[in-house]
């Protein structure tokens, strides 16, 4: 289950294909400006690019592992392009059938991606689910090829020529790599209790915790999945406890959605308090603090 996010590709715990290295870009040229981003109705974040020259307005997702556009964008838009289909290895949220195909050059601000595999997939209900219309989805596998700075509270998006982390920066506890590009913090509530693992995810509009592993709410009615817009009708939720997240020396204050299976997200509405800084290769990752304002200020 992904919140929002759920609705939009490809899982985060899905490997593709064994031949993983054909969905990395093998040609990066990294911009020196940061890249503005839109904000969408359900706080998730937006960003106009351009694929093979035609404008998209894509979903940043750092919980999704493939950058993914919906397939009749494509065939309206790329008609000459070649769909292929491809078998998913692994767990996935998606019920529709796959398809690669070929990108050569994927411009984001200044920066460009070319040579690697694009994933197509109907995704017809994705502008409804995120409040903006959007022809897909860019995920870890583009995101991550250089290191870059990710900003919810302020909509931007920064890639870097090199591992450059923001003054005040605190490293955070990435787990064990899982072979998907997305990154996996070690976390722990701050009431105590077990550790276990937190998808760093952009592209879900709530913070998500596993039941037992967090306090729900004393009192508090059950979630449907059109409340928390969420696909699994399956499972149940229900309104967690406000309270701090552990993720090594750094603590975030959440105020989270528990549900009943499924895997912990660290949502857009929890990453609104701190900006991220990630390196893909490195596969490290820092958080940064936004600055106290000054007492007495509104």
């Amino acid at each position: 289950m992904r919140c929002v996010a759920v609705l939009l590709a490809v899982s985060a715990a899905c490997a593709l294909s064994a031949q993983e290295a054909l969905f990395r870009p093998q040609q990066t040229t990294v911009g020196q400006e940061p890249v503005s981003l839109g904000t969408t109705s359900a706080g998730l974040l937006t960003v106009r690019a351009e694929l093979e020259g035609k404008p998209c307005v894509l979903l940043v997702d750092t919980g999704a592992s493939h950058s993914t556009w919906d397939r009749d964008w494509v065939r309206r838009n790329l008609p000459e392009t070649p769909l292929r289909p491809i078998a998913v290895e692994g767990e996935t949220n998606v019920r529709e059938a796959l398809a690669v195909f070929p990108v050569t050059r994927l411009k984001v601000g200044g920066s460009e991606f070319g040579r690697f595999l694009g994933v197509a997939v109907p995704l017809a209900h994705l502008s409804r689910s995120v409040g903006a219309e959007v022809a897909g989805i860019l995920g870890m596998n583009v995101m991550g090829q250089a290191p870059f700075r990710l900003s919810v509270k302020d909509a931007r998006l920064e890639w870097r020529a090199g591992q450059n982390p923001p003054p005040g920066a605190v490293r955070l506890p990435v787990g064990q790599d899982q072979g998907d590009n997305c990154f996996y913090l070690k976390a722990q509530s701050g009431t105590g209790g077990k550790p276990f693992a937190v998808l760093l995810d952009s592209g879900a509009n709530v913070t998500v915790m596993p039941q037992g592993q967090w306090p729900e709410e004393g009192g508090a009615a059950d979630l449907s999945a059109t409340d928390v817009n969420a696909a699994d009708q399956a499972r149940a939720f229900r309104k967690g406890r406000r309270g701090e997240l552990l993720l090594g020396d750094f603590r975030a204050t959440i105020t989270p959605v528990v549900q009943s299976g499924g895997p912990a997200l660290l949502g857009a509405d929890t990453l609104k308090g701190f900006d991220l800084f990630l390196d893909g290769k490195a596969r490290q990752a820092w958080a940064a603090p936004h600055p106290k304002a000054p007492e007495g200020t509104p």
